[in-house]
């Protein structure tokens, strides 16, 4: 086995193999696997859900994968037929190769991918860095999207470049260079709301065994989304060092007119609490809103003539 440009060594790799396994073992659903061939590359997913339920795409963070983001949204599994894409560069399952910021690479790869599997404009859930995958999506064909719902976003707001280093990037260096307790603990308390026994050191190897691409999306503008018109709703974290929720809201309402809803977590960072309620509750929110796009795209349109 030769061993990814995107891991530190091939046992690195094998680790984070294990781990994707691992999360999608603790799911408490059955899940389909799916691998696409697109002009960037293999790229795989887990669909899970009722086949005749309306489909809803999932798209998760930075080193994470399918299996991690679908351990996080509660019921919504028995209520969609949920695709939930491993992103080339993040996820060990997809393409070991990363995307180009800067431009729509990112758009046309999803699109390739939507196409392939033939799927309708459809609600979008995408959380941290599968914000921004989605809001370049929303961009360049913003007619895939039928209803967008945004977590702790990346290409909205940057944090404070101070904070952003004292609280994120030396600590995460500090961990690499010397792992140990006092540094792990360090690491883990600029992201984490709280502790998890399986995220924890989930992060902890992914931070470890991966080769980091610290590359900035641009902040996205109000005329990149001139021809977006699909309902959006946010949640934003108040300790984000990343996205810093105050200003993260704020901004959502100069770049979308069309926000329909929005929420600030209190006493939450990047990643919001593992609990089953905390789940609980902003997953039914978030039905709710699709609920309400679904049952908008179906009602007749008025004759007005």
């Amino acid at each position: 086995m030769t061993h990814s440009p995107l891991y530190r060594s091939e046992a690195g790799e094998r680790q984070m193999r294990e781990w994707y396994t691992r999360f999608r073992a603790r799911l408490p659903f059955v899940c389909e696997s799916q691998t696409l061939t697109t002009s960037f590359g293999k790229t795989h997913l887990l669909i899970t859900g009722p086949p005749e339920a309306p489909p809803l795409l999932l798209l998760h963070g930075a080193l994470a994968g399918a299996p991690q983001v679908l351990g996080e949204i509660s019921s919504l599994p028995s209520r969609y037929r949920v695709y939930a894409v491993d992103i080339p560069g993040q996820s060990v399952a997809s393409e070991h190769r990363h995307l180009d910021v800067k431009t729509d690479q990112y758009a046309q790869w999803l699109n390739e991918v939507l196409q392939a599997l033939a799927l309708p404009p459809l609600p979008v859930l995408a959380v941290s860095w599968g914000g921004f995958v989605a809001l370049n999506l929303a961009q360049h064909f913003p007619e895939r999207i039928l209803a967008l719902l945004l977590i702790t976003p990346a290409g909205i707001v940057q944090g404070s470049a101070w904070q952003g280093l004292t609280k994120m990037y030396l600590p995460l260096w500090a961990y690499q260079l010397l792992p140990n307790l006092i540094s792990q603990k360090q690491a883990l308390s600029g992201l984490f709301s709280e502790q998890d026994p399986i995220w924890s050191p989930f992060v902890l190897d992914a931070m470890r065994n991966m080769r980091m691409n610290f590359a900035i999306p641009p902040l996205v503008q109000p005329q990149d989304f001139e021809n977006f018109l699909a309902p959006v709703y946010l949640f934003a974290a108040d300790l984000d060092y990343s996205f810093p929720g105050h200003a993260l809201l704020a901004r959502a309402k100069e770049i979308f007119p069309n926000l329909r809803g929005s929420e600030l977590w209190q006493n939450c960072k990047h990643c919001p609490p593992f609990d089953a309620l905390f789940a609980k509750r902003w997953t039914t929110q978030a039905d709710v809103f699709f609920q309400s796009a679904l049952q908008a795209r179906t009602q007749p349109l008025l004759d007005l003539s």
